[in-house]
């Protein structure tokens, strides 16, 4: 990982509070004003940087700390998916970290698949949800989930059982591509093996068309 990632609002915030310019922070920090600009527009920084920043405001009576200033991916990615794994089709009365223009991808195509496509914005995460578990159930609690984090993106993979209808499939494995901006989510890509869900979708319109 080249940097840890900056909560610039927060870093912002602390700045005008020691009511320092962007110009007196840096030269305070020891580096650049394009430094100081680059972590309040969310930027990521090596660790030494962003003690050195700390030190400056603290310097000025705002108790800061290096761990203050850095934006937690991680936490964020934990919460959206312990939000859906638990509350489904409700995540989003759990989970308000969504930024502006935020869109999710989901793998396959949408005539076979009725939940793949690209769906944005909260309204459109929760049409996904919606379109989801019209077709799929699923026990709750379930999710394990494993994380690499780098700069201003977090992956998880984990491994899921769905059912369709009367039809339990095989565990599946699922990849979640998170991606921020500004400390919150600004796009979700999410993987999986569209193949055994396709198929259990065309045997259950097979189902029904015999009925």
């Amino acid at each position: 990982m080249s940097g840890f990632r900056i909560q610039g609002d927060r870093l912002r915030r602390y700045r005008i509070q020691a009511m320092l310019t962007q110009e007196q922070l840096a030269q305070l920090a020891d580096c650049s004003d394009r430094v100081v600009r680059k972590a309040e527009a969310g930027g990521s920084l090596r660790f030494e940087t962003i003690e050195l920043l700390a030190a400056s405001l603290s310097g000025r009576g705002v108790a800061v700390t290096a761990d203050d200033l850095i934006g937690d991916n991680l936490m964020l990615a934990r919460q959206f998916i312990g939000a859906f794994d638990r509350h489904g089709t409700c995540l989003l009365q759990h989970f308000n970290c969504l930024a502006k223009g935020f869109q999710l991808i989901v793998a396959g195509s949408r005539d076979r698949i009725p939940f793949a496509g690209a769906w944005r914005g909260a309204k459109g995460l929760q049409q996904y949800l919606d379109q989801f578990y019209a077709v799929c159930s699923r026990r709750a609690g379930r999710i394990r989930p494993s994380f690499l984090e780098a700069d201003n993106q977090v992956v998880s993979h984990f491994v899921d059982t769905w059912q369709l209808g009367n039809e339990r499939l095989a565990e599946m494995w699922v990849i979640v591509h998170f991606t921020y901006r500004s400390g919150q989510i600004v796009g979700i890509q999410l993987r999986y093996d569209t193949e055994p869900v396709c198929q259990a979708l065309a045997r259950q319109q097979l189902r029904m068309k015999a009925l």
